[in-house]
């Protein structure tokens, strides 16, 4: 058993389309300016729609600048997936332009090095990230399965403790994100 209690034969009920989707229940936009000590859902989609993150070694370059913010800016992950095209984060705002920062670094230092290592120019990916605020009660807790279903759901896996660039086994807390 998992931390919501996924069993080892865990069916989902329907799987969906890999791709870039919206959270499926109710949350509050984020405005321009971020508030502080808020909870969001963040969500990055490649270029196109582009399985520009295929290799697990272009997703393990991601999490690893995820890690750089944390360390840099003070990043607080609760919980992640990085998908071969999009990348679902869930993150508190521990400070002015925390988030903004190290969606930056992380964006543009992830898209630089794939970039280079294949000899090719422009867009990674597809847009600015979008941040949705998330209420502290149930709507918290619907966006971490959301997060950790997201490759069930895909049919890529069968279970979310079977895809490596998740979040589900190593965030228990803030301080244990690590690439």
């Amino acid at each position: 058993m998992t931390r919501f209690g996924f069993s080892a034969d865990y069916k989902p009920a329907g799987a969906r389309p890999q791709g870039c989707g919206s959270l499926a229940f109710s949350v509050q936009k984020a405005t321009s300016k971020l508030l502080n000590n808020a909870f969001y859902a963040t969500l990055r989609c490649c270029h196109q729609r582009k399985f520009l993150l295929k290799f697990a070694r272009d997703r393990r370059r991601y999490l690893h600048w995820v890690f750089e913010a944390k360390k840099r800016f003070g990043l607080c992950v609760l919980d992640y997936v990085v998908t071969s095209n999009h990348i679902h984060l869930l993150v508190k705002d521990t400070g002015p332009n925390v988030i903004a920062h190290s969606m930056q670094l992380i964006a543009g230092r992830t898209a630089q090095e794939y970039n280079q290592r294949m000899g090719t120019q422009g867009a990674f990916w597809e847009d600015r990230y979008h941040a949705t605020a998330i209420e502290i009660d149930e709507h918290l807790h619907r966006c971490v399965v959301y997060i950790d279903l997201n490759m069930v759901r895909a049919g890529v896996v069968n279970h979310p403790e079977k895809w490596k660039e998740s979040g589900l086994l190593k965030s228990k807390s803030c301080r244990s994100v690590t690439p």
